[in-house]
């Protein structure tokens, strides 16, 4: 069935025509609606031209005189009618034409409407029409938060926290699966893109719907509409992804230059991907683009951002000054468009992103993409706390996964990284939970689904817009009783994983204390072990200084292998050569998949005492790689993560077995519960209430109440197998 917002009006079939009649003349839907609800209305007496979609030919929009006085200028959009089939997806065209406006009335009282024509120097102008604007329910359009820098909030200053993943295509019968199965566990965000594939509006006219640059398909058109209006039906606020680097990119991985319609030979201004950022042409093209965009899809709340592109440096030929420009440009072209002010935002492959961009006051919020972290926790910990720092802007792990190719998804099938990353990124300063990246063949088929329902509940009980809340982590974390006296394993994995210039892609000496907790160490040291010939300038050996108080074993954990050369395992110890290995590229000719099958654990013994371990890819190109020593210190505090928010009336903490992460159950590591522990958290003094919070169920458990004196709390943690959350709440 055609949604109710889209059978409104009968339209006018209407001719194209070389002259501009005199007047238009305005229809409206309803002379009543909420603020907040949406009008919708009819052109009539405008021709379609040449090429509706080009201003230059029509420049038709509606002028919005709202009870405040300041006018606004909405856009009008050319229009065509599609009928979805009533079981399936095959939409087909019914045959209605025409122009068309959509408002949704931001102020309650009365406005005053009229289309106008630009008609060569002058405007031709409609009869204005009437619009009330009654009390309505709605909280409003989704914005930054004018209390609380990091979080967004609606206009009339709720809480807008995300709880979501990514489900950037499918059918629309998929969609009303995913959607209705989001809902049902509290969702409330996911990513949507614009990709020639499935929602784009322009492409290759060779391609089946499209009809080359700046003209527009409305099959796809229809589709965006349909996304948005059953997601704002429930609940669900979608960050709409414009552009993809595939799309500008040549390279066998994902390349779909060939098909661009910018591209000089189907139609386009451009000869190369970089052109685009730069050609004037090509810019005009993507501002009339952002024109229609607005004008159609707009006036929809459940529109939460705007996102030119995705993963935009990992396109052909990247230069960061004329991106930066672009965005600059482009964004200010959205802003003077949009009368919503939606956000804007752009994201980036590599988890640094690009500070000419991201800083840009125009970007609204910022992204982090990361796939391959081992420890999902300590990545969001880093990445939030950094980004937070560098950029003072709302922050979100826009996507993530165990890999950029699914590698890891199928060691993990009860979703421990998907819990750990939308739990600590909630609880250390995101805007909402990480996203994460595989919704068709991992979070649906497996049905995790009931991950986000517990951290759905939870976060209403935190005060987002609330001034002083902010991230902060334990003072300390201590045995409840007297420490084990067993020898562990020290482990160094790293979520320093780039194939761009790093601190971390480079020569680097360490050196490994005698404790357990190996954090700061792995923060010194990359996740990949680059070799020496297909990118020599991040060739990045490592050197470990080491005092072993007993024998021991370092075994090297190898992951993916390039599937561009393969590379190499040398283990060097105090001079000598322990091991050598060859990973050479197995791949058919023109394939470059990531080789998968070296993984596995590579050891090399060390006796006691000091040594100097250099471990080094000496093969053509990177690999994956982590580290552990076995036996190496006695436990001297728990493997217990604390971290949380505070403001001046309570904490919110999540509390986490460390050792429980995907990785570590990959290598078939067994789970061992951590014993009673004590942490300390950083509260104003006062009489606290506490409630534990299971994060698999939900289940809530009062906990009684601790002082807070000095402005220390000590909170007493009951054994502990993999995570609970708790919020203490100041009498």
């Amino acid at each position: 069935m055609r949604p109710a917002v889209h059978a409104l009006l009968p339209i006018l079939l209407l001719c194209c025509s070389a002259e501009l009649p005199a007047a238009p003349s305005l229809r409206l839907n309803a002379k009543s609606v909420p603020r907040y609800g949406h009008l919708e209305g009819a052109i009539q007496g405008v021709p379609e031209a040449g090429n509706p979609y080009d201003a230059r030919q029509v420049d038709l929009w509606v002028e919005v005189t709202p009870p405040s006085g300041r006018k606004l200028r909405v856009p009008a959009f050319w229009w065509e009618g599609q009928r979805r089939a009533p079981r399936g997806d095959t939409l087909s065209a019914t045959g209605e034409r025409g122009w068309r406006f959509r408002l949704t009335p931001v102020e309650q009282g009365r406005y005053r409407l009229q289309a106008v024509l630009r008609n060569g120097g002058s405007s031709d102008r409609s009869r204005p029409e009437g619009l009330k604007a009654t009390r309505g329910t709605s909280p409003g359009f989704v914005r930054r938060c004018a209390t609380n820098s990091r979080y967004l909030a609606f206009d009339n200053g709720r809480p807008y926290f995300t709880v979501g993943h990514n489900v950037c295509w499918a059918s629309l019968s998929e969609y009303d699966d995913y959607f209705r199965r989001m809902a049902e566990v509290g969702e409330n965000y996911t990513r949507v893109w614009m990709i020639h594939w499935n929602t784009a509006l322009e492409w290759s006219g060779a391609a089946e719907g499209y009809d080359g640059v700046g003209r527009y398909n409305q099959q796809n058109a229809w589709k965006l509409d349909y996304l948005l209006e059953q997601a704002e039906r429930k609940g669900i606020y979608i960050m709409l992804c414009l552009d993809s680097f595939n799309e500008l990119r040549i390279r066998p991985e994902y390349p779909a230059w060939d098909g661009n319609p910018y591209r000089e030979g189907l139609g386009g201004p451009i000869k190369q991907p970089g052109e685009f950022f730069t050609n004037p042409e090509a810019r005009r093209l993507y501002a009339q683009r952002l024109r229609y965009l607005v004008a159609r899809y707009g006036h929809f709340r459940s529109l939460l951002a705007w996102e030119f592109w995705n993963e935009v440096d990992i396109i052909e030929s990247y230069v960061s000054k004329d991106v930066a420009d672009w965005h600059r440009q482009m964004a200010r072209e959205l802003r003077a468009l949009d009368p919503y002010n939606h956000l804007i935002t752009t994201s980036y492959a590599n988890s640094q992103g690009d500070p000419a961009v991201d800083g840009l006051p125009e970007m609204d919020l910022v992204q982090t993409h990361n796939y391959g972290s081992r420890d999902m926790a300590a990545m969001a910990l880093q990445w939030n706390r950094s980004k937070l720092k560098d950029y003072r802007k709302p922050h979100i792990i826009g996507e993530y996964g165990t890999g950029a190719a699914a590698e890891g998804i199928g060691s993990d099938p009860e979703g421990i990284h998907l819990h750990n990353g939308i739990w600590a990124s909630a609880l250390s300063g995101s805007l909402g939970t990480a996203a994460l990246w595989w919704w068709d063949n991992y979070i649906r088929p497996r049905g995790l689904y009931y991950h986000f329902k517990p951290l759905g509940q939870f976060a209403k009980e935190v005060p987002w817009t609330k001034a002083s809340l902010r991230p902060v982590e334990a003072k300390s974390v201590s045995f409840a009783g007297a420490p084990p006296q067993e020898p562990v394993s020290a482990s160094l994995i790293s979520t320093n994983i780039s194939w761009e210039a790093a601190p971390y892609n480079r020569p680097v000496t360490v050196t490994v204390p005698n404790v357990e907790d190996q954090g700061p160490v792995a923060s010194q040291i990359p996740g990949l072990l680059h070799g020496v010939r297909n990118h020599p300038d991040l060739h990045n050996p490592i050197t470990l200084l080491l005092d072993a108080p007993r024998d021991l074993e370092l075994i090297t954990r190898v992951g993916g292998v390039s599937g561009y050369g393969g590379a190499g395992l040398r283990v060097t110890v105090d001079g000598g050569v322990k091991l050598l290995k060859d990973f050479p590229d197995t791949n058919p000719q023109g394939r470059n998949a990531t080789l998968q099958t070296y993984a596995g654990a590579y050891t090399v013994p060390l006796t006691q005492g000091k040594h100097t371990v250099v471990v080094e890819n000496p093969g053509a190109d990177w690999m994956e790689a982590s580290f552990v020593l076995t036996r190496y210190a006695l436990r001297d505090k728990p493997p217990l993560r604390a971290l949380g928010l505070a403001e001046d009336r309570g904490l919110y903490f999540w509390l986490q077995n460390a050792d429980n992460t995907w990785y570590k159950h990959s290598l078939g590591e067994a789970l061992k519960e951590v014993p009673a522990s004590v942490v300390v958290l950083p509260a104003s003094a006062g009489r606290y209430t506490v409630t534990w919070w299971d994060t698999y169920t939900g289940a809530r458990t009062p906990g009684g109440a601790v002082e807070a004196r000095d402005g220390e709390l000590s909170l007493k943690v009951p054994p502990l197998l993999k995570d609970v959350a708790v919020i203490l709440r100041r009498a």
